[in-house]
């Protein structure tokens, strides 16, 4: 238990340490409008960066998020990479480009943390160094927080040159800390079954179906039945209100895609 203490106040003084040195040209910093939050829940978080150099700088993008999440338990102090990204950030010359920021400009990116599926590994076929060397400082469930307990979680963003193609180095928020407890009643069957069929989370936070997955009629429809069953066996779930919200907006973004579809078959 000491020696655990002792690891996370060692890793707790190497991030102020670098925070300092960057305070001089730049802030960086995490925050949360709640520090619990109950399994099955989106953790909601907003990073703030600010220029405060003389220079233009250029941030790395990934996705539909700029800088990237590092979680680790309390019980061990680990820090974890959480990538999320909705992949609908526009590309140029097919390539993300960075976002670009000028003097005492400042950026505010709202965050959300749940599904980590589609960044998890394939190491079945390697051999268990190998494997170690992919999964070694990743997030390796479907959740981002898999259990209950406190963690502490950070921001991290990479500064590029303005190509977007060379690393100048990373900057680091202090931690926050967040407690997550288990659900009750209802709420724990919908985690459960979201537990099960982790693509149910992929759905609570983005509206949307996994890409490349649901593209058959049948499967699509197998899908979305499962998540109307859930709504209406727990109408008075918190859980299944954000099933619902998130059905309304895929049907919404469904609609839209269906007239622009129409809209192009008409043109001759």
């Amino acid at each position: 238990m000491l020696i655990s203490l002792l690891f996370i106040f060692i890793m707790f003084s190497f991030g102020m340490i670098k925070n300092n040195e960057a305070s001089e040209n730049i802030n960086l910093a995490l925050r949360s409008s709640q520090t619990s939050y109950r399994l099955g829940e989106l953790v909601v978080l907003e990073a703030i960066f600010k220029n405060n150099s003389a220079e233009d700088l250029y941030l790395l993008q990934d996705g539909s998020q700029i800088p990237f999440i590092r979680i680790a338990s309390k019980s061990d102090g680990e820090f974890k990479t959480y990538v999320f990204s909705e992949q609908n950030t526009p590309k140029k010359d097919g390539k993300i480009p960075p976002v670009k920021l000028v003097h005492n400009e400042s950026l505010i990116k709202k965050l959300t943390v749940f599904w980590n599926k589609n960044y998890l590994p394939e190491v079945r076929n390697l051999s268990e160094n190998a494997a170690q060397s992919y999964t070694k400082g990743k997030i390796l469930t479907d959740y981002a927080f898999p259990k209950s307990g406190d963690y502490y979680v950070k921001v991290v963003v990479e500064l590029t040159d303005k190509n977007g193609l060379k690393s100048v180095r990373q900057v680091e928020s202090e931690p926050v800390l967040i407690s997550i407890t288990e659900p009750e009643g209802d709420d724990l069957k919908v985690w459960n079954l979201m537990k099960i069929n982790s693509d149910l989370g992929y759905f609570v936070q983005t509206g949307d179906l996994i890409r490349g997955k649901y593209y058959l009629t049948e499967e699509r429809a197998k899908f979305l039945s499962e998540v109307e069953q859930i709504i209406e066996q727990y109408p008075y779930s918190p859980y299944a209100e954000s099933l619902r919200q998130s059905m309304a907006k895929f049907q919404a973004n469904e609609a839209k895609r269906q007239e622009s579809l129409q809209k192009i078959q008409k043109q001759p």
